[in-house]
């Protein structure tokens, strides 16, 4: 017995060891640069930087700043985001933590990479010897209904076992696919150190009583989630997969203690995981129900598996073309797959996986169910075949819907936008069905003959060579990691300040504003100063919508998108400049070459460059290898520091957070109205100083309303309640030097109440004298004789066109509630239309049910009117007869059933325009002026 365990000790080691040789040689040259690079591609996203990012402001929010690792006000400053959502890898985050006092980033990236590559296999490994265990070794206990196999095993059915499970884990740590995400960044995508084990402990939960595997299972999955929180939706399809099979009637015998206390098990296993992982659930889920998780399908069909994909090798192999030519062809919409192409199958492992399907067919009905619903589910939400996704049938277009399309409408799961990612589960369903079909082929090579055995060896390393050719990837495209040398006066500097960086942008999972470099994200490590741009994977949209707003960087990103600013807007921009890096505490300005093949920056560099130089206050510190670093002359700012919020003055700008709506008019003054619990705005203050704060501001009102009340926070910190009064007045508050810090503070209004005016206000949105109010904006044009008609239904983003665009009367009909479109009609009563169409706009208004908004836009001149038509106006509450005009519009917004004359309508030879919108927004207070002064400290 100890012979065997030494023995199999030994063997285990062997294998380790030849995975992590192979990892070496498949990554090659990565362990030549192991301080220096890291696996990407300069003319891709280098979001591989966003991960060594990851791992560096992970420690440093725990251990110097002393808070937590899941927001940041060191990217999108001073804003801020939170990193709830962001495609953290929190494990390979917590392994750094010991070792970033010792290794530079991209080392222990890489000995990560190195290392998940090895147990990624190794776990594949153990699996898959545990399920060819089980079909060696029937025991009565759990009767297996598959294949009968000798119980006195000898040792080529041993070496035959091991040697299937180690290729399969050659098919699932060494596929193309995990190579392919190193070589575009995304390295949460190759952390599939942890899936294979859960599946191994989930399958002993199945098999054995007790509840050791089912907390080990608990624990694996909680690591798999810490890696990529997505992988969750795929462990969670995948356990349901097992377990449907598990506790089908033909697989009841081989449960453990029967039905009810495997259940009892998998209930463990999910409190363990969910015990483990509430730190980092809990604010994901926060996160998430602010709506933000996924914008529409997030261009899910272009990251889909191409069909004839499946078959082709990636373009990292020799194979497969030439990778940066392929990169750029991808960028440019002109290569043969919509996205980068990442899941090859291979041939030899897709041949061993249809060998171990069948024969064992029975055994391994659950995984070969898994490898055809992940199949299936990684093409998308429609299928692509050699690039196309809509086929032409004799003249007619289709495009073939796939499930994916319902996974987009289950809360949670539609959060992966990316049906390719399913390949860290597809291709360990097909290497497990790989080992099988490896371990039948090399059992019935060999049989019991002495002289076939000899064979067994050399047929395992050339089944090894194939599976590894296939999806072959050296050498590994890298991206240096390395500080450029321009930075060090930077990283030198002790001053707490912000950094101005060429390219400029902001990037989030769903498109990017200016142009991004992450590496000037990733510099951050070395220098610590704070950024206004950054590379996030969700936002709201006011996180882009306010650097936007600032006329400066409006200016940057528009000359970085092939844009021009005039001399005027230039001129503009270097009066306010002073003041603007004044109130970011800009220090430096760091300008970066521009990158071959990555456009729009290494096409626009010099503008933006030209810009910065003639509107910034600049002093040149160095200029190294196509880097060129400034030193930034800040003037003081104001003394004291007014802002008008009733403009949108760059000074505005600057100061206002979220919680804010636009400047407009109110009661006569122009102000902005706070729109959210709490409303965030930043002011700057000086070390030491105590300061007061001055507003003038009105509060919303309405018959019966409560009292408003209004608390000022200071970076945290709590500070006096004011109620305020009816009409404009005047509040003041005293902040104590102890709650401010040097450079921008963060400072909220918090109000007693929100109300929406139109809910409170009476006549708010009113539909004329119907009495109706307008769920919705609703916005009418009628160009008459001009030929045009537009009816708008809603506002923004929920906008919808509520006219056919015919000529005569277009109709769109609105429900009184929900403010949704039903339908929308054109009847021709112009001189290419007949009296039939106006019989036929009479009879639709007839029929329309009472209470229905109805809303009419004339296009061109109508000639045939009638009594009918007149009539039928007068049942939505209008009252013009158009008889005997010529060249006039008609607009109408009424509701049917309403008396005559009672609807809002306009009729004249000049364009006609009505629009009501009932405003919806939440009101708190609003603010026109507001003061920030130094006064002297208290003794």
């Amino acid at each position: 017995m100890a012979a065997d365990r030494l023995r199999s000790v030994r063997l285990h080691l062997v294998v380790l060891i030849l995975y992590a040789l192979l990892a070496v040689v498949t990554s090659w040259p990565l362990v030549r640069h192991l301080h220096t690079h890291v696996p990407g591609s300069d003319t891709w996203a280098l979001d591989e930087y966003t991960f060594l990012w990851n791992t560096w402001w992970f420690r440093y929010s725990l251990l110097n700043l002393g808070q937590s690792p899941l927001h940041t006000d060191y990217i999108f400053y001073p804003l801020g985001v939170s990193l709830a959502l962001y495609t953290y890898n929190l494990f390979n985050a917590l392994v750094s933590l010991p070792l970033q006092p010792f290794l530079p980033l991209p080392a222990i990236s890489n000995l990560t990479f190195l290392v998940s590559t090895v147990l990624s296999g190794y776990g594949t490994f153990l699996l898959v010897d545990s399920l060819i265990r089980r079909i060696q070794r029937p025991t009565t206990e759990s009767p297996q209904p598959s294949v009968e196999e000798p119980r006195n095993l000898d040792g080529s059915l041993r070496v035959i076992r091991y040697g299937a499970a180690f290729l399969s884990g050659l098919i699932y740590a060494f596929g193309s696919y995990r190579m392919v995400y190193a070589a575009i960044g995304h390295y949460d995508m190759w952390s599939t150190t942890w899936i294979p084990f859960y599946l191994l402990f989930l399958m002993r939960t199945i098999w054995a009583p007790g509840r050791r595997n089912a907390i080990l299972a608990g624990i694996c999955l909680t690591l798999a989630l810490l890696c990529e929180m997505i992988f969750g939706v795929f462990l969670g399809l995948f356990t349901l997969i097992l377990l449907a099979f598990a506790l089908s009637r033909r697989s009841e015998t081989a449960i453990q203690g029967g039905r009810a206390d495997l259940l009892k098990r998998i209930a463990v296993m999910v409190l363990a995981a969910t015990v483990l992982y509430m730190p980092v659930l809990v604010p994901i889920l926060r996160e998430m129900s602010k709506g933000y998780e996924l914008a529409g399908w997030g261009d899910a069909e272009k990251l889909s598996v191409d069909l004839l994909g499946l078959v082709t090798p990636a373009a990292l192999h020799p194979l497969g073309g030439d990778w940066a030519e392929t990169l750029t062809q991808t960028r440019e919409g002109t290569s043969r797959f919509h996205d980068v192409h990442t899941v090859f199958l291979g041939w030899a492992g897709l041949a061993l996986a249809v060998v171990g399907a069948v024969r064992y067919r029975r055994y391994l009905a659950a995984w070969t169910t898994s490898l055809v619903v992940f199949t299936i589910l990684s093409l998308g939400p429609v299928l692509q075949v050699n690039g196309r996704s809509t086929f032409d049938l004799d003249g007619l277009q289709i495009n073939v819907p796939l499930p994916f399309i319902l996974l987009h409408y289950i809360p949670v799961v539609k959060a992966n936008r990316v049906p390719n990612r399913f390949s860290v589960v597809l291709m360990l369903a097909l290497a497990v069905l790989a080992g099988f079909g490896a371990y039948w082929l090399l059992r019935a090579i060999t049989g019991r003959r002495s002289t076939a055995r000899r064979f067994l060896y050399p047929g395992l390393g050339l089944v090894a060579a194939l599976l590894l050719f296939e999806h072959w990837s050296a050498p590994l495209p890298l991206t240096d990691a390395r500080l450029p040398s321009v930075y060090g006066p930077v990283t030198a500097d002790g001053e707490d300040c912000t950094v101005l960086q060429l390219p400029l942008g902001w990037r989030h999972s769903f498109g990017m504003q200016g142009a991004e470099d992450t590496r000037t994200q990733y510099y951050q490590t070395h220098h610590h100063k704070r950024l206004l741009s950054g590379n996030i994977s969700r936002t709201p949209p006011f996180q882009f919508d306010y650097f936007r707003r600032v006329p400066i960087l409006d200016s940057l990103i528009a000359l970085q998108a092939y844009g021009e600013v005039d001399a005027a807007r230039q001129a503009a921009d270097r009066a306010t400049a002073g003041e603007f890096v004044s109130f970011y505490n800009i220090c430096y300005v760091a300008v970066a070459p521009g990158i071959p093949g990555r456009p729009p920056y290494v096409d626009t560099r010099d503008a933006a460059l030209n810009y910065v130089r003639e509107v910034l206050p600049l002093e040149r510190v160095s200029r190294q290898e196509g880097w060129i670093l400034y030193r930034v002359k800040q003037p003081p700012l104001p003394e004291p520091f007014a802002v008008d919020l009733g403009t949108s003055a760059p000074r505005t700008a600057m100061v206002l957070g979220e919680g804010w709506a636009e400047a407009e008019e109110i009661q006569g003054v122009t102000a902005n109205w706070a729109i959210a619990q709490k409303a965030r705005f930043f002011l700057r203050a000086v070390a030491g100083n105590e300061y007061r704060l001055t507003i003038t501001a009105l509060p919303f009102v309405y018959p019966g309303a409560p009292e408003q009340r209004m608390t000022l926070w200071v970076n945290g910190h709590r500070l006096e309640t004011l109620r305020l009064t009816e009409g404009w007045n005047t509040y003041h508050w005293q902040v104590p030097a102890r709650f401010l810090r040097p450079g921008l503070n963060e400072l909220s209004f918090e109000f007693a109440r929100l109300d929406r005016p139109a809910e409170v206000v009476p006549g708010n949105g009113a539909i004329g004298q119907t009495g109706v109010q307008a769920p919705t904006a609703i916005e009418v044009n009628s160009g008459g004789p001009a030929d045009f008609a537009y009816i708008t239904v809603g506002s923004g983003d929920e906008a919808r066109d509520g006219s056919v665009h015919r000529p005569g009367y277009n109709v769109a009909v609105i429900h009184p509630r929900s403010g949704r479109l039903l339908d929308r009609r054109g009847f021709d009563l112009t001189r290419s239309g007949s009296e039939d169409e106006a019989v036929a706009l009479a009879d639709f208004i007839r029929r329309l049910p009472p209470g229905r908004i109805v809303v009419v836009a004339l296009q061109g001149e109508p000639v045939y009117w009638s009594e009918e038509v007149v009539a039928a106006l007068r049942e939505i509450g209008g009252q013009t007869d158009l008889r005997g005009t010529t060249d006039w519009s008609h607009a109408i917004i009424g509701v049917k059933g309403a008396a005559p004359g009672t609807a809002m309508e306009v009729a004249g030879p000049e364009r006609g325009w009505l629009r009501v919108a009932p405003d919806r927004r939440t009101l708190a207070v609003a603010v026109d002026a507001m003061v920030w002064e130094r006064i002297s400290q208290p003794e």
